[in-house]
């Protein structure tokens, strides 16, 4: 199984477009197609962003979808610690990407992250991780 984390802002895209690319890999998370590797410094961003009123989710919405990733997704405490990024706050994601052993970290800001891949970890966007994904499936199932 793939190994992934979520920038936030895919967390966000998937919720506020439906039948977009980034709700489907939010499907593929949830439904247990992908690893979806979390720490809670993560979620409670996720829970941040997702509160603030100009998305206009419900308090109930919300706390049911953190919920389910929890439950699907794998919540590791980070053994690795990183600085390299200019926001220091994106950094969070690289340490659970290292610590959970992803191959990639999906993000809709590759431009803040100026290495295409970090140590093991693939950076990539939403649609290159659906790719991604889809070939994998195709050749498993050859």
């Amino acid at each position: 199984m793939i190994r992934a984390v979520y920038d936030t802002n895919v967390i966000v895209s998937g919720l506020l477009h439906a039948e977009g690319i980034p709700e489907l890999l939010l499907d593929l998370a949830t439904q247990g197609f992908v690893g979806l590797l979390l720490t809670d410094e993560i979620l409670e961003e996720y829970e941040e962003v997702l509160t603030r009123p100009k998305f206009s989710f419900s308090q109930k919405r919300v706390k049911r979808f953190l919920k389910r990733l929890r439950e699907r997704g794998k919540v590791i405490k980070p053994t690795t610690t990183v600085a390299v990024l200019k926001d220091p706050s994106d950094n969070k994601f690289l340490e659970c990407a290292l610590s959970g052993r992803a191959d990639y970290f999906v993000t809709g800001n590759t431009r803040h992250f100026p290495f295409r891949t970090f140590r093991s970890v693939r950076i990539v966007s939403p649609r290159e991780f659906w790719e991604i994904y889809k070939e994998n499936l195709l050749s498993s199932l050859k």
